[in-house]
């Protein structure tokens, strides 16, 4: 089936693509000893004259550091940019004294700091391409429509590469390999998640590491959603919503500048 019928399927294919390629932004999770010890995604945002990193809340659960990758500098490694605490978001049940953790989270970044997607020779470690990744526009109006097409990458399968040799310090590189999932057909909601089947079947958790927090995207490039998680039984993503917390958001957003 050509989901594209207006042009080609495979120039429209290329070009939805490489928008998927650069919606995303890799974070970083940095251990004890610096050394990185896990991935994650993440998205750009323009807001009301801010600049946000949006992801998903569950993977601060530690108390770990994590950076946002900037770009990699051959013979250097990556350069990463360490943001401030995120902002976390939680229900408060004032009646039954319980809080409730939303798994959303957001962090304002200075405009100056734009990741780069770069393809990386993995034998010479050298940048075969690069360009800029997406800064989206975020109006908290888009909802995913019944059966429509969306699509988000996320990056994964890390590689390592080593520095130097003994007596002197070895910092071990962390590079990534990005997945990109094409097709994705909204199906519903279940709270706050929206719902996606995954055209041909979900492959396993494993092939998704890493694309916690990016953004599901429509084929204009707007954001709808967060990846959260998914269920393999049942061929599901989930995503949660962006805009069922618009006044949550904006609220802190106004908390930052006050």
């Amino acid at each position: 089936m050509e989901i594209y019928p207006n042009k080609s399927l495979r120039k429209r294919e290329e070009e939805w693509g490489r928008m998927l390629e650069l919606s995303s932004i890799p974070l970083q999770k940095l251990g004890a000893d610096n050394l990185p010890a896990g991935l994650a995604s993440g998205c750009l945002c323009e807001f009301e004259g801010h600049r946000l990193l949006l992801t998903v809340g569950h993977i601060f659960r530690d108390e770990n550091r994590w950076g946002m990758v900037v770009k990699y500098i051959p013979g250097k490694g990556t350069e990463l940019f360490p943001f401030d605490p995120m902002i976390r978001l939680a229900w408060v049940d004032s009646d039954d004294n319980k809080i409730e953790d939303i798994d959303l989270a957001f962090v304002a970044v200075p405009k100056n700091k734009v990741p780069l997607y770069q393809e990386i020779d993995e034998n010479k470690f050298s940048i075969v391409s690069e360009a800029t990744r997406t800064v989206h526009v975020l109006d908290f109006e888009t909802s995913p429509r019944m059966g429509a097409w969306y699509g988000f990458a996320g990056d994964t399968k890390p590689i390592f590469e080593v520095h130097g040799s003994p007596p002197l310090p070895l910092p071990f590189i962390l590079e990534s390999t990005t997945a990109v999932v094409p097709a994705i057909q909204y199906i519903g909601d279940e709270k706050d998640m929206h719902l996606f089947e995954i055209l041909g079947g979900h492959p396993g958790h494993e092939a998704f590491h890493g694309c916690s927090g990016a953004p599901i995207i429509n084929e204009h490039g707007s954001v709808v959603a967060l990846v959260c998680s998914g269920d393999l039984e049942k061929n599901i993503i989930k995503g949660i919503s962006l805009k069922a917390y618009k006044s949550t958001i904006m609220a802190e957003i106004a908390s930052l500048v006050a």
